[in-house]
């Protein structure tokens, strides 16, 4: 059965897995050329996962990488002359506390498409839209962001969302109606979100 299935003329181009080794060998030598920063010569054709643009390249993948990392070095050196780290809660500072982690918190479960600090540094974003994202964010310490992730869940935002997109799967809702309802909730938790804040720091000096 499996045979027929393979055999017919509609299939045979998924099923074919002839491999003719030479000629992979044959483009990789096409490809070859000489790194512009350490002059050694490497393969144009053996794309980096990190780099799409990869045969049109000058440089070899060590090189691009070792740049990537000074480059991710450069940006947060910026972020964080730009917006110290420092908890909005507990108020420590990584100055006085260097042990202490700090993350850039901007999430909002009801707006999938706001991006990480972290997410956009990696991406190599332009700063104009780092620092954008960075004014839409606050500052706050490992410690208490799991004490802000233990309030969340009682707020119900989770089932909240669930429940609206039931509604529109489920052709109760339009979408014009989904989108407006999602909006409403993306404002009324960043909102929440500030009261949750403004309380910690009130109460856990």
């Amino acid at each position: 059965m499996l045979n027929d299935i393979q055999n017919t003329e509609e299939n045979t181009k998924y099923y074919d897995r002839s491999f003719i080794i030479h000629q992979f060998i044959q483009r990789m030598n096409d490809s070859k050329a000489t790194c512009s920063e350490c002059n050694r010569f490497f393969y144009r054709h053996i794309k980096s996962r990190w780099y799409s643009n990869q045969e049109s390249s000058s440089v070899c993948n060590d090189c691009f990488m070792k740049n990537q990392v000074k480059t991710s070095v450069e940006i947060w050196e910026k972020i964080y002359e730009y917006k110290p780290e420092e908890c909005v809660v507990c108020k420590k500072r990584k100055k006085e506390y260097p042990e202490k982690y700090y993350y850039y918190y901007n999430e909002n479960i009801f707006d999938s498409s706001r991006p990480s600090i972290t997410g956009l540094v990696q991406k190599r974003e332009d700063w104009e839209i780092i620092k954008k994202n960075l004014d839409e964010c606050f500052g706050v310490c490992l410690e208490c962001e799991n004490i802000v992730n233990q309030i969340l869940p009682c707020l119900k935002y989770d089932e909240l969302k669930y429940y609206i997109e039931e509604q529109f799967l489920s052709d109760k809702i339009t979408k014009e109606d989904y989108k407006n309802i999602m909006e409403f909730y993306r404002v009324d938790y960043d909102i929440k979100m500030k009261e949750i804040i403004d309380n910690l720091s009130k109460s856990l000096l």
